[in-house]
């Protein structure tokens, strides 16, 4: 428990190792995306270094492979003004909401028409599905890039766009909506890289 006395949430937990390894920055790497590309968040802190962000994202590129980078303050201020820390999990629609953030994402060129549309965030059944299929198919699934797991998504089902996205307070919104929102953030920087 952090500082108000409830249930430890993940901003709580991602609070707690910030301020014991005195880092100025941490990732969000979610349990339920196992495809994660270090190479991207590699990318990520360089990009936060040299834009002094609140935070980084990467687009283009299926859910479920990227990260979120913080810096420490900036997710301090968003625990401040979150009414209920259990709601942290939603914390993209936050910094989405947020217009005061300095938000920098990466680009990537995959050379993939709607790479974006594929879903590698394991919530449901077919999403395992989905994962143990492409992970079969690398070489090394530990240490596979984003363009590798890119060269096997053939036969998978993109997201539909017009599915709905929880949001907190049992509240939900179009996928497209959502992507349209994340496409149209005002950003401090962004930084194309092909893959």
């Amino acid at each position: 428990k952090l500082f108000r006395g409830h249930a430890e949430s993940v901003i709580d937990r991602m609070l707690e190792l910030a301020f014991e390894q005195n880092f100025s920055a941490i990732f969000r790497v979610t349990g339920d995306n196992p495809l994660t590309d270090p190479f991207l968040m590699e990318e990520m802190v360089q990009l936060y270094l040299n834009d002094n962000l609140d935070y980084v994202r990467v687009e283009n590129i299926p859910f479920g492979i990227s990260a979120e980078l913080f810096s420490t303050k900036y997710l301090w201020k968003l625990y401040m003004e979150l009414k209920n820390p259990m709601h942290s999990e939603y914390l993209t629609w936050y910094v989405l909401k947020d217009e005061t953030a300095r938000k920098g994402v990466l680009s990537i060129e995959t050379g993939y028409e709607d790479s974006s549309l594929y879903n590698f965030s394991v919530d449901y059944k077919e999403d395992y599905n989905d994962v143990i299929n492409v992970i079969s198919k690398l070489d090394n699934p530990y240490s596979s890039t984003t363009k590798e797991i890119l060269e096997n998504v053939k036969g998978l089902k993109k997201v539909d766009i017009n599915k709905q996205i929880k949001l907190p307070g049992s509240k939900s919104v179009l996928f497209y909506d959502y992507l349209e929102m994340l496409k149209n953030q005002d950003l401090v920087v962004k930084k194309k890289i092909k893959l």
